[in-house]
Order: structure tokens, then C-alpha cells, then sequence
């Protein structure tokens, strides 16, 4: 289970939840400074708990701590993408030709029962146009780990799931251009027929392919210079429109029309 998916147990905890949640759906979008202030009108949590989620999140490489100048989205670049996606190739690649080896019935039967449900997921998902869902992101998870889940080392899983996690907030660029032709079924039950057939070049192969494509289209959405760019504006850039200004939580919260809390508002002198 991957470490956010707990249900909180404090207010960092459930801080930490809805501001990772955000940055994974570009709400955040990459370089927005994150001001204590407008955090707390926006989530409406103590300015206490939300320094220990931006601590934890900057543990994470979500945020970027800068000296005095505070917080800020993690940027993205094609050069990330595309060195996370060698990375993960080598740890995932490891970890499934390893769990081809060393796999039981019962690693059998949870990558058949992943594979089962991430089908269906991403059937709803091609209902909406391959509109992103988080049901389609824990499914395809749970199918990715399930396929290195047998490959006894502690250390190996640990890479595999945050180098996972790293390339979450990737994927949802590749959602934001469904014209792209791939047939993200086809290679799964590909790596499942690999795995199952104990061919353990061809599992490592296929998954290392998988994890190629999906960086690919990321990163030729991605213009050269795009280090800490939004989501939005790379996506408007491609299609040739004009860029928005730098924009920061504060800058947004002000233009929002619903008006913050007395509470809020005396939390946000006091920070």
C-alpha cells in the first residue's frame, strides 16, 4: 500500500493528503509558491500543520524548499521525466525478472486479479475518453506492484513504489492528450502473459517498454525549456496560445469571487 493512501490520523496527515493530492492533479501547479498564508485560507488548517506537510511533501521531491524564500511546486522538465523513467526502468525491470523467478501460485493469481480489475477501470476510463480518474491510477498501481511483489527484497519494492509515485503527476500530462495512439491494455495483459509464462526476458523487456512509452509522450508534450512551467501553459504552449502570467496561491485566492473566514483571515495575520 502506497505510504499516502492511509487514512490521516492528524491534521499534518490530512494536510498532507489534500496538498499532494492537488499537486498530483496540477491544482498546484509546478512553481507556485506555496505561501503559509493562503494554504491555510485554501485548506483551512493551522499554519503548524501544514509546515510539516510542505516538510514532508519537500522529503517527497513534490516541493522545493528554497532558503528564505520558502515553498514552492516541484517543477517539471523533460530531462526529469526522462531520467526517472531510466531509473524506474532499471529498478522495476529488476524487480519483475525477479519475481518471475522466484513467484509462486499466489503472485500468479494477484497479478491476474490486478490485471482483472485495472481492465475494467480502464474500460470506464475509454467511456470518458481516457479521462483521468483515481480509480484508474490505484488500479494500474496495484497491477505494477503486484507484478514485482514476489521479488523478496524489501529494498527493491521501496524503489519501485516511490519511483511510482514520482511519475504520478507525469502521467496526468499524458491523459491531457488522448489523441496519442497507445493501447495501454494490450500491454498489460502483455507483461501479465510474459510473467505468467515465466519468460523473464521478455516480462523485463515488455515492462521496460511500458515505462518508455509513457515518458515518450510526456516528454515530447514538454516544451525544451519548460523546467518549472504549469501544467496548463504546456499544454496552451503546443497548441500555440499565448502564456498566463506567473501566478501564485495568493494572486489565485484573490481572484476567487468566495470570500475567507474570519478565522482564516486572523490565522493568516498571525503567520
Amino acid at each position: 500500500m502506497p505510504r499516502h493512501a492511509a487514512e490521516p490520523k492528524t491534521l499534518s496527515d490530512a494536510a498532507f493528503l489534500r496538498l499532494r493530492a492537488d499537486i498530483m492533479r496540477g491544482d498546484l501547479r509546478p512553481g507556485t509558491k506555496l505561501k503559509i498564508g493562503d494554504l491555510v485560507a485554501r485548506y483551512d488548517v493551522g499554519a503548524s500543520p501544514l509546515r510539516e506537510a510542505l516538510a514532508r511533501l519537500s522529503s517527497d521531491h513534490l516541493v522545493v524548499l528554497e532558503g528564505q524564500r520558502g515553498f514552492t511546486v516541484a517543477p517539471i522538465s523533460k530531462s526529469d521525466v526522462l531520467d526517472l523513467a531510466r531509473v524506474r526502468q532499471l529498478v522495476e525491470g529488476e524487480a519483475v525478472a525477479q519475481s518471475v523467478e522466484r513467484g509462486d501460485v499466489d503472485w500468479e493469481a494477484r497479478i491476474v486479479a490486478a490485471y482483472f480489475r485495472l481492465q475494467r477501470a480502464h474500460r470506464q476510463s475509454e467511456a470518458k475518453s481516457f479521462a483521468w480518474s483515481q480509480a484508474w491510477e490505484d488500479r494500474n498501481r496495484e497491477f505494477h506492484d503486484a507484478l514485482c511483489s514476489a521479488c523478496g527484497s524489501v529494498w527493491l519494492l521501496r524503489l519501485q513504489q516511490q519511483l511510482y509515485e514520482q511519475s504520478e503527476r507525469y502521467r496526468h500530462i499524458a491523459f491531457d492528450k488522448p489523441r496519442v495512439p497507445r493501447d495501454g491494455d494490450a500491454e498489460h495483459k502483455a507483461m501479465m502473459d510474459a510473467c505468467l509464462a515465466r519468460n523473464v526476458g521478455t516480462a523485463r523487456r515488455l515492462a521496460a517498454q511500458h515505462i518508455q512509452r509513457t515518458a515518450t509522450i510526456v516528454s515530447e508534450l514538454i516544451p525544451d525549456d519548460a523546467i518549472a512551467k504549469p501544467t496548463s501553459r504546456i499544454v496552451r504552449l503546443m497548441s500555440g496560445g499565448t502564456e498566463p502570467p506567473v501566478q501564485t496561491l495568493g494572486s489565485h485566492r484573490r481572484s476567487a469571487t468566495r470570500k475567507t473566514s474570519p478565522v482564516a483571515r486572523r490565522r493568516e495575520r498571525a503567520v
